[in-house]
């Protein structure tokens, strides 16, 4: 029951956050790391968790691609309301399941590269949906173990989180439904 529980959080908070998130580098330098330094593909997973943690409107909205900004924007009537809402909902519904002060920290286990066949699926249905004109050009599928603990509870678990480089910028892709 524990393991549904968190799930469902997680799942709940990527579709709340509208899943597809940014927050990356768009140094074209993919590969560049060092000691104090995580891979660039891996920078949209940190940011992402950091958004939702913080339950921060702005960074909420700065983990989104432009061209669904801009399809938003069109369909929204106050954008900036909107996504103080869902900061407000994210934080309350992590409180009510982990008590306050909750954090979340993550490790990758392991990664795969995403084949040319779903990085097209990524482009063709991001530019149906939002019908905007994006350049898809890598991706990756990666496994990590989320760790979430407030003052009340805690728990662990391993999931799979896909990346994806759009227009040069790495984002979290698992709102999409396409993978």
């Amino acid at each position: 029951m524990k393991k549904k529980r968190f799930a469902l959080v997680l799942s709940l908070v990527m579709a709340v956050s509208m899943g597809m998130t940014a927050c990356g580098d768009s140094d074209d330098d993919d590969d560049d790391e060092d000691e104090d330094k995580i891979p660039k593909y891996e920078q949209p997973i940190e940011d992402y968790f950091d958004a939702i943690e913080s339950a921060n409107a702005k960074k909420l909205k700065k983990c989104i691609p432009n061209a669904r900004i801009e399809y938003m924007e069109k369909n929204t009537d106050d954008i900036d309301k909107y996504f103080e809402d869902v900061a407000q909902d994210i934080k309350e519904e992590m409180e009510d399941k982990y008590g306050k002060n909750y954090r979340i920290d993550y490790t990758v286990k392991e990664k795969e590269k995403l084949s040319d066949e779903k990085i097209e699926e990524i482009d063709k249905r991001f530019e149906e949906w939002y019908r905007a004109e994006v350049n898809v050009t890598d991706g990756y599928k990666i496994k990590i173990e989320v760790g979430i603990k407030g003052d009340d509870d805690g728990e662990k678990e391993d999931m799979t989180i896909t990346v994806a480089k759009f227009d040069g910028v790495w984002y979290v892709t698992d709102g999409m439904n396409v993978i």
